[in-house]
């Protein structure tokens, strides 16, 4: 009778658990879809962490996991319907697929956070597991064909000043580990509190600081003072841009009798481009046709500005076709690097009957290169930390992202694109022009501030001065060693939590 009632006491508890991790998954996905309150992110994992460190079982625990992942990734990647409009109920297949295959990553965490919480004793070194551990999952989703960068914990804190520059030192996986760390510790105080009032004896977690809590204190602290140096310095002479941003719907950019159409907006729009701009960003894909067979309008749209113009098109080459960005006046031509799977690569030939307007996969570009001294980043590569460093360390003094976010609607794609790219220039120092289709188009500082901004999916000519900075931040130098000691160090608690589940 006493294990009947206590097993009924436990149900009663894990539907209240369940019900509060739904809510925390729903809180942290509202930073993401307004780009607003960057605070949720510790609240929502204040929550969870309380609820996933108490939860019965290890069972449980990932269960926890599972409804708070599922929670999050449901409403943060929601843009993702937008595409029914072209792929039909694949759309929704995709979406689901998507969020549960992802969720997955948070019931691991779940799991380690139990274990993390029952086997080590000092609150220090637990907080400083459960970061590393969570941080580890995130960059093993974001890296490879099966990459996922969006959704990462750490993007909201790029409006948290003068943390977000961190993001110089540590690229954004420092944000990450640092928003998980310090929702740990209030996590703790706020369990320590209610134990007290309680009258209940602390958890031996609850011991005083180490010589090892005073260490990372010191590096807390010495992270911080860096925050408020400035990134970049060996400026060169300011630049004058301008950047276009079209209103072209998907459908009418593919068809035919809508070419001259698009190609007159275009050359309206570059006629509105002062005199003295050196340099015009144009959007992805956004001359009509494909190159070099429409070298004839891009011949017309260069001679309407006296600017170098840098514009997206597609490009056939040997019978295969490339998102390439083209820029006349250096000779120069970039092919996207890195497809969108499912989007630009379809491994399956039957889908293409299904997702319109695609009619074969896109061709990956063969190496990383410049256009001049400009990093151009198309679309979703923007996404991409380890990327854009990487065409920074071939000499780029300025990033330019060109997108097409019409493809997304209203939804929140467009405005969780602007916060990863303003990551982007904080991570490497960098000045970032943004063009898009749609979305958003803005000009961006080397510490992640926006200067100046389009407004949403309004055909516009943005005008501005980016400064190009030659210095490289400590991220851009050793963004790779960064990234990986990371995973190292979050995998090695990882392992041992495995080792203990399998033993134990």
């Amino acid at each position: 009778m006493i294990n009947e009632d206590n097993s009924s006491v436990f149900l009663d508890i894990f539907i209240i658990q369940i019900v509060l991790a739904l809510i925390s998954g729903i809180i942290l996905a509202i930073p993401f879809l307004i780009s607003a309150w960057p605070l949720l992110v510790i609240l929502s994992l204040v929550i969870a962490i309380i609820i996933l460190s108490r939860a019965h079982s290890y069972k449980r625990a990932a269960a926890l996991g599972a409804g708070f992942g599922l929670a999050f990734f449901l409403l943060q990647s929601s843009w993702v319907l937008a595409l029914a409009e072209f792929a039909g109920g694949w759309a929704y297949v995709g979406w689901l697929a998507l969020c549960l295959i992802e969720a997955s990553g948070f019931i691991g965490f779940s799991v380690g956070l139990k274990v993390i919480h029952r086997k080590v004793s000092n609150w220090l070194f637990q907080a400083l597991l459960a970061g590393l551990l969570f941080v580890s999952l995130e960059i093993v989703r974001s890296l490879g064909w099966w990459a996922y960068p969006w959704g990462l914990v750490g993007i909201p804190l790029v409006d948290i000043k003068p943390v977000a520059k961190i993001a110089a030192f540590t690229g954004w996986p420092g944000l990450s580990f640092l928003a998980v760390f310090a929702s740990f510790i209030i996590a703790l105080a706020i369990e320590k509190v209610v134990q007290s009032k309680s009258g209940i004896v602390p958890h031996s977690t609850y011991r005083e600081l180490s010589p090892y809590g005073a260490f990372l204190a010191v590096i807390a602290l010495i992270s911080l003072l860096y925050s408020f140096l400035p990134t970049t310095n060996n400026q060169l002479p300011s630049t004058k841009v301008s950047i276009i941003q079209t209103d072209v719907s998907m459908l009418d950019k593919w068809r035919p009798q809508k070419q001259k159409q698009n190609l007159d907006q275009l050359k309206s729009l570059l006629l509105k481009v002062p005199k003295d701009t050196k340099i015009v960003f144009a959007p992805e894909s956004s001359l009509p046709g494909m190159f070099p067979d429409n070298r004839e309008p891009l011949k017309k749209l260069n001679a309407a500005s006296k600017a170098d113009l840098v514009i997206g098109s597609l490009r056939e080459k040997d019978g295969s076709t490339y998102n390439s960005a083209l820029s006349e006046k250096v000779s120069g031509i970039y092919d996207k690097n890195n497809l969108v799977l499912f989007g630009e690569n379809v491994p399956f030939k039957f889908l293409f009957n299904y997702i319109k307007p695609l009619e074969e996969s896109i061709m990956p570009g063969k190496q990383a290169q410049l256009l001049g001294k400009t990093a151009v980043l198309i679309c979703s590569e923007s996404a991409d930390a380890l990327y854009a460093r990487r065409l920074v360390n071939l000499g780029a003094d300025l990033i330019a992202v060109i997108s097409n976010d019409s493809w997304f609607g209203k939804s929140s794609l467009a405005a969780q694109h602007l916060q990863l790219s303003r990551l982007r220039a904080i991570e490497n120092g960098r000045f970032l022009v943004m063009s898009s289709n749609g979305g958003y188009s803005a000009i961006i500082d080397s510490e992640g501030k926006i200067l100046a901004k389009t407004k949403f999916g309004k055909r516009a000519v943005l005008n501005g001065y980016v400064d190009r900075h030659s210095k490289k931040t400590f991220y851009s130098k050793y963004g790779y060693l960064i990234t990986w000691l990371f995973v190292l160090a979050g995998f090695a608690p990882l392992l041992i939590i495995s080792l203990y589940l399998v033993y134990y």
